[in-house]
């Protein structure tokens, strides 16, 4: 033992980290966790709302342009690329990805756990032999001594 006492793990957690810096190691940062992708529906689902935004968006725009360029090719394209962008919209909202678990959507609906199930089951059934039942308490006689055969008794 070299005699070292620490208040606390922490402390002594420090302390070794510093003496291994002191003699020249360099400790590898512990690794950052990667942020939690979204799930695919919650993708889709994002993908549906960045275009409706974006029909939106060239709708305004169109409603905006002055009146003399209501029938110009800009304006056709604007109108254009707002019907195209509701259609897709439309197409992606219908989509219905597979899902696995406990899926609620119609045509993929996940059977739910019934008392069969195994996961359900109680882990211990109490038998008749583990209960507990209320017995008389003993009686022993006051003259117990008197009452045991001598042979049985211990010296």
């Amino acid at each position: 033992m070299n005699g070292r006492m620490y208040a606390s793990a922490a402390e002594k957690q420090k302390a070794y980290r510093d003496r291994l810096r002191a003699g020249g190691l360099v400790l590898a940062a512990p690794r950052q966790a990667e942020p939690k992708r979204p799930s695919r529906p919650a993708r889709l689902a994002a993908i549906e709302a960045a275009l409706r935004e974006l029909a939106v968006e060239y709708s305004t725009w169109l409603e905006a342009m002055p009146g003399n360029l209501a029938e110009s090719p800009l304006a056709e394209q604007l109108s254009e690329m707002t019907e195209s962008l509701d259609a897709i919209a439309d197409e992606v909202s219908e989509l219905d990805p597979p899902r696995i678990g406990r899926a609620t959507r119609a045509g993929n609906v996940t059977a739910p756990r019934t008392a069969h199930s195994p996961l359900l089951l109680p882990t211990h059934q109490p038998t008749p032999a583990t209960t507990t039942q209320a017995r008389e308490p003993e009686v022993i006689p006051a003259n117990f001594d008197d009452n045991y055969p001598q042979e049985n008794r211990a010296l």
